[in-house]
């Protein structure tokens, strides 16, 4: 399996580069790395230029959350497409999900969003959408 890690400083550019359009999400899951960390996994076939690219397995590496608003059978229903991922940094997101994490770094001392990223993954409607709060993403093939 083939990695490739994406640099922290143009993480918003490569993510939204991806081509998000009409690729399929096949499944997600929460893991833990070998150092402890928590990772949150995205199963993706990319589709470019009319054809599948091949799945890969996107990696985010020290997820601090999740959201998940996704109804399956609408999933399946929709051929598991996706409308479009975009990234912005955490501290830039309005979003009502980002907002409540904040609200409970009282708890953890020390934490903060400084350096985590906010991505998103819309589904074709009315599938859902997945939030995920992480520091950097990476892709291998499968």
């Amino acid at each position: 399996m083939t990695e490739s890690t994406v640099d922290e400083s143009n993480t918003v550019e490569k993510f939204n580069a991806l081509p998000w359009h009409d690729s399929k999400l096949l499944g997600f899951h929460v893991t833990r790395s070998q150092s402890s960390q928590t990772v949150v996994q995205l199963d993706v076939d990319f589709r470019e230029n009319g054809t599948n690219s091949g799945a890969r397995l996107i990696d985010f590496a020290s997820a601090r959350g999740i959201y998940a608003d996704v109804d399956l059978l609408a999933k399946r229903l929709c051929s598991h497409d996706i409308a479009s991922g975009h990234c912005k940094k955490a501290d830039d997101a309005a979003d009502e999900f980002v907002s409540r994490i904040n609200k409970t770094f009282d708890l953890y001392t020390g934490e903060t969003t400084d350096g985590l990223f906010l991505f998103a993954i819309t589904l074709i409607h009315p599938a859902g959408k997945i939030l995920i709060l992480a520091k950097s993403f990476s892709l291998s093939h499968q």
